[in-house]
């Protein structure tokens, strides 16, 4: 890397390593598309995998009392069935359509989430196959599978500290499973790691910083940010 590549890469990374930090999500949607502009679409896809797994691993591990492993057994099920499908989908239909389809149904959650209905009190488990199996359709589709766990965990009604962590173990193993088949298909080298190991301390730094962020504001602002990136989010599904 240049000395503008390494402190570009670096920016976005301290960047989108806070806002994960904070939310317990977001590193990849945030980071991988402007990594492109400046490291091309392979690294940036890569790199962004090792990284996204590093915070989460420390989202988890700093509110790993806070969870258990059956909160998200019919999460990671339903993803494992569900992503060889959304692969499928994704060859026999324009992703355009179903980035446009995730959009729409993120905006009525936002909706219909603002207008401060009744929460769901007895809110299964078992509708966590459900929401893993979209999660691994769009995930095997368009390559963003995050909506569908944030929707779950957010009816739920988990406090900040069940949410990050249980989404951040969430995505743990699933980034380890992509991890896994970027090795076996030779997309993660040595510089891909080396890359990684230079950028390290701005990741470790906007971890600490949007963790540190995290403990100082209460359940219902952070209900409101999960909301407004969600907001964020589906409307740029629909314009980008």
């Amino acid at each position: 890397m240049t000395g503008l590549e390494y402190a570009l890469s670096g920016l976005v990374i301290l960047l989108a390593s806070f806002v994960q930090g904070l939310t317990g999500f977001g590193f990849s949607l945030l980071a991988v598309p402007l990594l492109t502009v400046v490291i091309g679409v392979k690294n940036a896809v890569t790199l962004g995998v090792i990284c996204g797994i590093c915070v989460t691993f420390y989202n988890f591990w700093t509110l790993r009392s806070h969870f258990t492993l059956n909160s998200i057994r019919e999460l990671v099920i339903g993803s494992l069935v569900g992503i060889p499908f959304g692969s499928y989908f994704l060859r026999e239909t324009h992703a355009a359509v179903i980035r446009d389809l995730l959009g729409l149904v993120i905006l009525a959650f936002v909706f219909f989430s603002l207008l401060n209905l009744p929460r769901v009190r007895s809110f299964s488990r078992r509708w966590g196959y459900l929401f893993g199996l979209s999660a691994g359709l769009c995930g095997g589709a368009v390559s963003i599978s995050g909506p569908p766990i944030l929707i779950y965990s957010y009816i739920k009604g988990w406090n900040k500290e069940e949410f990050k962590g249980t989404i951040a173990a969430y995505f743990f193993v699933t980034g380890l499973l992509i991890f896994a088949g970027h090795l076996l298909t030779g997309s993660t080298n040595g510089s891909t790691l080396l890359r990684f190991l230079a950028l390290s301390p701005f990741l470790a730094l906007g971890a600490f910083a949007g963790h540190s962020f995290f403990t100082t504001i209460d359940s219902k602002v952070f209900r409101r940010i999960i909301l407004a990136i969600l907001g964020i989010l589906g409307i740029s599904m629909l314009v980008l």
